[in-house]
């Protein structure tokens, strides 16, 4: 897990891990326009110039979902487990709560990471932030005793406190060589927490905050998410650069003469052309996941969509009922194309979401 994810995952794991295992709402033909969301300059300042994938995570309106209630009562998975304990001891420290986060706003350009750099390295250069938008200020004493208070079985994160565009900011200092530093600070009025793994994204959103500017995203992204379904508490648009069109195109005509290579450039070659993908994801009595990608043409879509509906769709049936979760699963499972678009759907219960996350644990430790 790299630093950036563990500096604050107590704060925010509690509701949205669960929010990743599984899906989100229906589709719904109404759709919202992003402008109709709430818009609060000092958190919107974690948009960067040129972002090219955006999102939000709204905890208020996820808040009370029935599935999260479920969850609670079902969840036999210990990672989720130890999340909360590290939440507890966040609260403990920083006086929040789970009712304290209102949403987060996250945004990169991902043409800024250096594709030629190591891991650690090409993400140092990375223009991304973070932004949690809280109910309550936070001062950068409760955030520095929070983010050491998480520590377990390892050694508590280093921190130091320094100086970042005129305002107090913090360092976490890496695991090892091959993980990132995070930087983390309070927006001027301390209602919102930016997070960063570089200096020059954490000066660049502080300055912003501090101006009250909003970078406003491409039309392409804005376009991208006008598809996510009306009601999505989680909302992600990417808007794919033509150097990774271009690597993914490089890719899958790469070694042809691997059999296995060739097979999965095979199956993946209607997305060779992809040029955005929308992630929504809704709770209430369930989730559902709705996913869409723009793959740049009416025959790629037709493709993909005969490729997973023939193909995939069966193996994902045939591997449920053999590990005998219900067929259901597989069956709410929705391939849609329409026009150079492609539609994707899924439902998952509480029970189907701690099943799946059981498994995963299972799996990584071997068992």
């Amino acid at each position: 897990m790299t630093l950036m994810v563990r500096s604050l995952r107590a704060l925010l794991f509690p509701v949205f891990l669960p929010t990743l295992v599984g899906g989100c709402v229906e589709p719904a033909p109404e759709q919202e326009s992003p402008a109709a969301m709430d818009v609060i300059p000092e958190v919107e300042a974690a948009v960067v110039a040129g972002a090219d994938l955006v999102g939000r995570i709204d905890f208020e309106a996820m808040r009370g979902a029935d599935i999260l209630l479920k969850l609670e009562q079902v969840q036999t998975n210990e990672k989720l487990r130890e999340i909360r304990d590290a939440n507890r001891r966040f609260e403990e420290m920083t006086g929040l709560t789970r009712e304290d986060l209102r949403f987060i706003v996250f945004s990169a350009n991902t043409s800024t990471v250096n594709p030629r750099a190591t891991r650690a390295a090409g993400l140092e250069s990375l223009d991304a932030v973070v932004g949690i938008a809280l109910t309550k200020p936070l001062t950068i004493e409760q955030l520095t005793q929070g983010i050491q208070a998480m520590g377990t079985e390892r050694p508590a994160p280093k921190v130091t406190e320094t100086e970042i565009a005129g305002r107090p900011a913090l360092i976490v200092e890496p695991d090892g060589p091959e993980q990132n530093a995070a930087y983390v600070a309070l927006s001027p009025e301390s209602t919102t927490v930016f997070l960063t793994v570089s200096q020059a994204s954490l000066a660049a959103a502080l300055t912003r905050a501090d101006r009250g500017e909003i970078e406003v995203p491409s039309p392409t992204v804005i376009s991208a998410q006008t598809v996510i379904s009306r009601g999505a508490q989680l909302r992600l648009a990417f808007v794919v650069p033509n150097a990774l069109r271009s690597k993914i195109r490089e890719t899958l005509d790469g070694d042809q003469e691997n059999p296995q290579v060739a097979m999965v450039a095979g199956v993946l070659q209607s997305f060779k052309d992809l040029q955005s993908l929308s992630l929504g994801i809704g709770l209430s009595q369930d989730m559902a996941l709705n996913l869409v990608c723009d793959l740049g043409s009416e025959e790629s879509a037709q493709e993909a969509a005969t490729l997973i509906g023939t193909v995939l769709a069966p193996m994902m049936k045939a591997a449920l009922e053999s590990a005998e979760r219900p067929a259901r699963i597989a069956e709410s499972f929705q391939v849609v194309p329409e026009g150079s678009v492609l539609k994707l759907g899924l439902r998952l219960s509480a029970e189907d979401l701690d099943s799946i996350g059981s498994r995963a644990e299972n799996a990584a430790a071997g068992r």
